[in-house]
Formats: structure tokens, C-alpha cells, sequence
């Protein structure tokens, strides 16, 4: 399962975003991940540029809501496009 996103607060994960979210088959408002609902469902190839066009805001968000956390990890596969 790859996830595109995370935050931690030490060495535990307090939020991500996943294939439980990009490869979801359930409504959008069951999300709960970092993404707030935008890869809900959108597959893989989709997620990777959303999460390469929001990550930013998206830590930003989890930070001005409160989310306690000191790292954030995101995927290779988010951080650019891809070469071929």
C-alpha cells in the first residue's frame, strides 16, 4: 500500500493519505486523511499530482487546525513529475 503523504509526531503516523483513500469505493465524507477528501477515490496516477499540487497547502491546513505533529514524509512518486 503506498502512501503519498504522511505526518508523524515522533515516530507515529498522525495522518496520511493512502491507498485506503485513492483506491476508495466509499463516499467522499467517510475520508479522513491529510487530503480532506480530494484523492478519495481518484486511483493512483490521479492522487500522485493532486498530491503534488496541494501537499503544501495541505500540511499547512493540518497545521492551522491544530495537528500536532514534527515530520512530514511524501512519496517519490508525489514530489515530481514523472520523467517518461
Amino acid at each position: 500500500m503506498a502512501t503519498l503523504i504522511a505526518v508523524y509526531l515522533g515516530r507515529t503516523t498522525v495522518n496520511r493519505c493512502d491507498l485506503k483513500c485513492y483506491g476508495a469505493r466509499t463516499e467522499v465524507a467517510e475520508c479522513e486523511c491529510i487530503c480532506d477528501g480530494m484523492n478519495h477515490g481518484v486511483g493512483l496516477a490521479r492522487a500522485e499530482a493532486n498530491t503534488r499540487a496541494s501537499s503544501q497547502d495541505w500540511i499547512a491546513a493540518s497545521r492551522a487546525s491544530g495537528l500536532e505533529f514534527d515530520g512530514v514524509e511524501v512519496c517519490v512518486g508525489a514530489q515530481a513529475e514523472p520523467l517518461f
